[in-house]
């Protein structure tokens, strides 16, 4: 019965057996590799997230306006980190001394200060110059800004702004 069975399949054509070509292979380790990273990156993204935003804050308002021959700075800022921010103050460069060489801009702190996260600061301040006298900015005037920020844990942040006179 064996030897029958060998000889009619010896007659019979082989039948080729398939199997994952080596293209396809090759498509499905590659496909593998990117959803893995993939969830690697969604994972360690939020990590990272977490690690840069020990200290940001963020503009949500910055106005020069003029009233008459006085101008007014307004500025809120926002603590968009994870870290207290202790410091933080806001420089329009308008030299406030032309005796002196060098720009000496205008500064002024925010308050309230600490600042937790999520909370805002604010400040509405008359702008002077060196000697308390009112400075006036001619509406249309572009005037750089400069947000600055220092945490409890020592980072210090810089956010460069420019704001249009009205």
């Amino acid at each position: 019965a064996r030897a029958a069975f060998y000889a009619t399949a010896a007659r019979r054509p082989m039948r080729k057996r398939r199997a994952i070509s080596g293209l396809l292979q090759v498509a499905m380790i590659v496909g593998i590799v990117i959803i893995f990273a993939g969830i690697l990156f969604a994972f360690a993204g939020d990590i990272f997230d977490a690690q840069t935003t020990a200290g940001s804050v963020s503009l949500q308002k910055i106005l020069i306006q003029g009233a008459g021959a006085d101008s007014y700075l307004s500025a809120n800022v926002k603590n968009t980190g994870n870290s207290e921010v202790t410091a933080l103050s806001v420089k329009i460069m308008l030299d406030t001394d032309s005796g002196t060489a060098g720009m000496q801009p205008f500064t002024q702190d925010l308050s309230p200060l600490p600042l937790a996260p999520g909370m805002t600061a604010s400040v509405h301040a008359l702008v002077v110059d060196s000697a308390g006298a009112a400075m006036a900015v001619t509406a249309g005037t572009e005037v750089a800004a400069l947000i600055e920020a220092a945490t409890a844990g020592g980072s210090r942040i810089s956010e460069p702004v420019t704001v249009r006179a009205r």
